[in-house]
């Protein structure tokens, strides 16, 4: 049986428990147990010499709304437009030509790695991460409060921004980021 296939065969399984939460969980609990002690593993390696500038810039262009693909034979990168790839046609409005005229070289690659900006639920958990690793209560108690309102992250920056913890969210930021990246490059590379 393919990758694919047993994927989609896994796919469908769970997708028949859904009804059943004790089934579910139990589901949860094994996977969970299974790759949380994995991922812990692989936060705790180093990064290869030669892949700290590549995991610097896949950091920078996730934060900036970028997806990068990586070549994993050649180390090429290529960062595209969130916008490019979900709306050509309003790329296309802000830009005045095609996604087309772009050439994206990923696409010819024999093999890449997609490294996409963080989901709004990522970004949840980061902040939410973030607060439970301060020590004060009063800004803890602060950001848990934006974090219900609307626009919770731009108002959850500001404040931290504008507090003694600014330096701490930023490395707290590029260190969660990082460990994405690596969770996602190391089963892919060979050192």
């Amino acid at each position: 049986m393919n990758t694919s296939n047993l994927y989609n065969d896994i796919i469908r399984m769970v997708s028949m428990l859904k009804n059943d939460d004790k089934k579910l969980w139990n589901v949860y609990s094994l996977l969970e147990n299974e790759f949380s002690a994995k991922k812990q593993e692989m936060e705790k390696q180093e990064i290869p010499e030669e892949y700290r500038d590549i995991v610097s810039q896949i950091i920078n262009a996730m934060d900036n709304g970028f997806f990068t693909y990586l070549n994993p034979d050649t180390l090429e990168m290529e960062q595209v437009s969130h916008k490019g790839l979900f709306d050509p046609e309003e790329f296309e409005e802000q830009h005045d030509d095609k996604m087309d005229d772009y050439d994206l070289v990923y696409t010819t690659w024999d093999r890449s790695i997609k490294f996409e900006p963080l989901s709004h639920e990522q970004l949840y958990d980061m902040m939410e991460d973030f607060i439970s690793s301060i020590d004060s209560q009063v800004l803890s108690d602060k950001l848990e409060d934006v974090l219900n309102k609307r626009l919770s992250f731009f108002k959850f920056q500001e404040m931290v921004e504008a507090s003694k913890y600014r330096k701490k969210w930023f490395n707290f930021k590029h260190d969660y980021m990082e460990n994405i990246v690596k969770t996602t490059l190391f089963p892919s590379i060979n050192f």
